[in-house]
């Protein structure tokens, strides 16, 4: 059941995404806060169906979109549901073509909340060409409220898998810009369980909710790191304020840093929005509300405790 809800009542729920790196985590939560959770996918694959398996075990209704611009078929979908998710990889360009087409069919069958493509960075506080995928997201808030539907805003700040320094996913740590600047970062488990509580909950209706606990510098990071493996080496990359900003006037859309995610361009907008201009989070913001405070007795796990895991940091 919801926890430090002031009402609970059976909302259903469908997650647009819900196999991926967040919407995982968020639908098994949302099915564990006792939610009637309809988890969308473009289709069942061999990648995806150990999730799909998992999600209905907990009880929750598969249903499949591979043509969002058929919008009848996802009216139909949709019918019965009081919100709808969206939790997909956002692209300026997914953000422009894809996501109208969940709202349109979503307005159409009677939901009334719809959850945008957030999950990141608090756009709200971004002012207008910083990035193009910032932008694309504000886009989306208007059509939101050009439909008439009401919405809650997650900004989770960044999690453990994108800004704890380890040798899992790639060959050398990379830091960027200034190493003392504050950073949020989160487990995507406790992301996932902060986001289905806060869908959930009523008090956020129209409001953005900022998970605001873990917070400490890259350098912090780096000595946490040492602490737990004083005898490994880890070699280091660090990104200069200068090289960002270069990017930021310079890059392309090839992919270099990441294959089939971000562009060039779009990952350098976004190391200048977490790095130089701090604004990965904006707890004071108009309408913002500090999950820690929504949930007081949540316990998250600590950059610390990751750290000093053998399987995170080195992948074994």
């Amino acid at each position: 059941m919801i926890t430090n809800n002031p009402s609970t009542t059976k909302t259903k729920v469908a997650v647009v995404g819900a196999t991926g790196q967040f919407g995982h985590p968020l639908t098994l939560n949302l099915a564990s806060e006792g939610a009637d959770v309809l988890a969308i996918s473009r289709a069942p694959s061999e990648r995806n169906q150990a999730r799909l398996a998992e999600l209905e075990k907990v009880g929750c209704h598969l249903g499949f979109c591979a043509d969002p611009s058929e919008e009848n078929a996802l009216t139909s979908l949709l019918e019965g549901c009081d919100t709808v998710v969206m939790v997909t990889q956002a692209s300026p360009e997914s953000l422009a073509s894809i996501d109208p087409h969940y709202l349109n069919a979503a307005k159409r069958a009677g939901v009334r909340k719809f959850v945008p493509n957030e999950f990141g960075c608090h756009t709200l506080g971004i002012e207008r060409g910083i990035s193009a995928l910032f932008d694309a997201k504000k886009d989306m808030h208007e059509r939101i409220d050009a439909a008439g539907l009401e919405k809650t805003l997650i900004y989770p700040g960044l999690n453990f898998d994108y800004c704890l320094p380890n040798l899992r996913l790639f060959h050398q740590v990379t830091t960027f810009a200034d190493l003392d600047q504050l950073l949020t970062t989160h487990h995507i488990d406790d992301i996932g369980v902060i986001a289905a509580r806060a869908i959930l909950d009523p008090r956020t209706t129209g409001k953005a909710v900022q998970l605001y606990t873990n917070r400490l510098s890259q350098r912090e990071m780096l000595a946490l790191l040492d602490q737990s493996w004083p005898d490994k080496d880890f070699p280091i990359k660090h990104v200069s304020r200068e090289s960002i900003l270069d990017d930021m006037k310079n890059a392309t859309d090839e992919v270099t840093a990441k294959a089939g995610v971000e562009t060039d361009l779009e990952r350098a907008q976004i190391n200048y929005v977490c790095y130089i201009t701090g604004a990965v989070t904006n707890i004071d913001y108009p309408n913002t509300l500090n999950a820690a405070e929504l949930y007081p007795d949540f316990v998250y796990k600590t950059p610390a405790e990751m750290l000093a895991d053998e399987a995170f940091v080195f992948g074994t």
